[in-house]
């Protein structure tokens, strides 16, 4: 009896932990909502070489490629990485990493001389975070002014509003009121329960920052299209 009373202790216990490092696993996995289920990826030269054949076979629909950043660095791999996710039917787009010690106007230039606007088929985006940016934090007017500027060039090259990627803490200091709120949104939100305090078109959000698809050799950054396949095709102007 105290046998089998071990034994079923033994058995409870183990799947006892079981379900506990399942419930682990799961809380830790990246949000998949069934509502949205186009998937995409940004990538940058970090990622190394990409096998854009197998990345089209992972169903990955549109892929944003790292162009510029600041007033002066231009991502070595934006044109292989365009050209690539192009030939395989994934819908492109390019991103500029917005720093805070640089002129906005000098940064657009830079951004421009990356790629031209006719090899992608996604309005440009502009990466606005703290993570790796200058030391200096510019106050809400002088941030403002500065990516004004950019936005305004930037915008009058490709005839399409840019896009504002901003974690929630960025957001709220700088991009909640007014001032860009004609500007859609691409959202960093990892738990899939984050809510804006205004209302805002969001376009795409980013969900994880260690995705892993076939054909990169690295982690990398997955996103969600806040709509359909057919939305997507009419943002990347493919009727």
């Amino acid at each position: 009896m105290r046998v089998r009373t071990a034994a079923l202790a033994a058995a409870i216990g183990a799947i006892a932990l079981v379900l506990v490092v399942g419930l682990f696993v799961y809380l830790r996995r990246p949000p998949e909502p069934l509502r949205y289920t186009v998937r995409g990826i940004d990538i940058s030269h970090h990622q190394g070489t990409i096998d854009w054949t197998r990345v089209a076979g992972a169903k990955v629909r549109f892929a944003y490629a790292k162009a510029s950043e600041g007033a002066d660095f231009q991502d070595p791999a934006v044109t292989s990485n365009v050209a690539g996710a192009a030939r395989q039917g994934i819908a492109t787009g390019v991103y500029h990493y917005f720093t805070f010690c640089a002129p906005g106007s000098a940064q657009a230039a830079n951004f421009l001389a990356t790629i031209d606007p006719r090899a992608t088929q996604l309005p440009p985006a502009v990466d606005l975070e703290y993570v790796g940016n200058c030391a200096n934090r510019p106050s809400r007017q002088a941030l403002a002014r500065e990516l004004r500027a950019f936005l305004f060039i930037v915008e009058a090259r490709y005839r399409r509003r840019p896009i504002l990627y901003a974690p929630r803490v960025f957001f709220d200091r700088y991009l909640a009121d007014r001032t860009f709120a004609s500007y859609p949104l691409w959202i960093r939100d990892l738990t899939g329960v984050q809510t804006l305090p205004v209302k805002r078109t969001v376009l795409f959000r980013q969900f994880t920052e260690q995705g892993t698809i076939p054909g990169i050799r690295r982690l990398v950054d997955e996103d969600l299209f806040m709509g359909s396949e057919h939305d997507l095709a009419l943002l990347a102007g493919r009727p």
